[in-house]
C-alpha cells in the first residue's frame, strides 16, 4: 500500500504496518482515540491510515461513553448523537419539543440545552443505542492466519479516561 499524500506530491512511499494510537477525527469529535489499533504509517510524511471494520458499532460505543461521562453535552457531541440516530435537526428539535433555531444554536455551542431537554435527549439516545447494541451481542472473531485453525476472539470495546474516549479490541 502506498501513501496517497506522497503520491500527490510526486513521491512513491510504501506504508508500513504498525500498531498504535490513532486519532479518530472522522467521527466529528476531537477526543476519540483508537488505542492499540492496527494501521499504516508513512515514514516520509507521517500520515497514517487505520481500518475501522464496523463504524456503526464504534459510533454506538462512543455514544455510550458520552452518555456515561456525566458531563454536560457539547454541541459537537449532540451533533454526533443526532447523526448516529440519522435525524435531521428539525426532527430532533421536534422530539425534544424545542425551537429549531434554538436547537441549531446548541449544536454550534452558541447555546446550551436546558437540563430537562438534555435528560430527554439522553433518554432518547439511550434507547436507540440499546437497540443497536443488541445487534452486536456476538463477539467479533477473526482467524489467525499464522496458526491455521486457531481462532482469536476479539471484541470492540470503549473506555473513557481523562475526558478522552478510547476504542480498542479486547481479547476475549
Amino acid at each position: 500500500m502506498e501513501c496517497r499524500n506522497c503520491l500527490q506530491n510526486g513521491y512513491t512511499q510504501k506504508l508500513k504496518k504498525t500498531v498504535g494510537q490513532f486519532s479518530y477525527k472522522e467521527c466529528g469529535l476531537n477526543n476519540v482515540l483508537l488505542d492499540y489499533w492496527q494501521g499504516y504509517l508513512c515514514s516520509r510524511c507521517s500520515s497514517s491510515i487505520f481500518a475501522l471494520p464496523d463504524p456503526e458499532l464504534a459510533a454506538c460505543l462512543i455514544a455510550r461513553e458520552i452518555l456515561l461521562s456525566g458531563y454536560v453535552l457539547s454541541g459537537n457531541q449532540i451533533l454526533f448523537l443526532r447523526k448516529l440516530m440519522k435525524l435531521s435537526p428539525a426532527e430532533l428539535a421536534s422530539l425534544l419539543d424545542i425551537d429549531l433555531d434554538q436547537f441549531e444554536c446548541v449544536e454550534v455551542d452558541k447555546a446550551v440545552l436546558k437540563k430537562v431537554d438534555e435528560v430527554k435527549l439522553k433518554t432518547i439516545i439511550s434507547g436507540y443505542i440499546a437497540l443497536l447494541l443488541n445487534k452486536y451481542q456476538e463477539t467479533i472473531s477473526r482467524t489467525s492466519g499464522a496458526y491455521g485453525s486457531l481462532r482469536a476472539e476479539h471484541k470492540l470495546a470503549a473506555r473513557t479516561f481523562e475526558g478522552r474516549i478510547f476504542l480498542y479490541y479486547k481479547l476475549c
